[in-house]
C-alpha cells in the first residue's frame, strides 16, 4: 500500500471521530460564548485538535465569532485606556 493510499485510508476512519470532536468542543464552549477570554482558553486545550483541518473548517464560525469578540474587547481597553490617560494629563498637567 501507498503512502498516500495509507493516509486516505486513516482520513477516512478517523473521519467520524473528528465529527464526534466537533460535537464536542461546540456544547464545551457554547455556555462560555459570551466570555471571550475564557472561551479562548478553553479552545488552548484543544489546540492540536484544532490544527485538524476538517475540525479547523468545522468551527470558522466559533473562531470568527470569538474573533470579533476578542477585537471588541480590546476596543473597548483601548478607549479605556485612552480616557484613563486623558483624566491623568487634566489632573496633573
Amino acid at each position: 500500500m501507498s503512502r498516500c493510499k495509507a493516509v486516505e485510508n486513516y482520513e477516512r476512519a478517523i473521519a467520524p471521530v473528528e465529527t464526534r470532536m466537533v460535537t464536542y468542543v461546540r456544547q464545551l464552549i457554547s455556555p462560555l460564548a459570551d466570555s471571550p477570554v475564557q472561551l479562548m482558553g478553553e479552545l488552548r486545550r484543544f489546540r492540536r485538535l484544532l490544527s485538524r483541518p476538517t475540525i479547523r473548517k468545522s468551527l470558522v464560525q466559533e473562531r470568527e465569532a470569538l474573533l470579533h469578540q476578542l477585537l471588541d474587547l480590546l476596543e473597548g481597553t483601548g478607549e479605556s485606556f485612552e480616557s484613563f490617560v486623558l483624566n491623568v494629563t487634566q489632573k496633573y498637567i
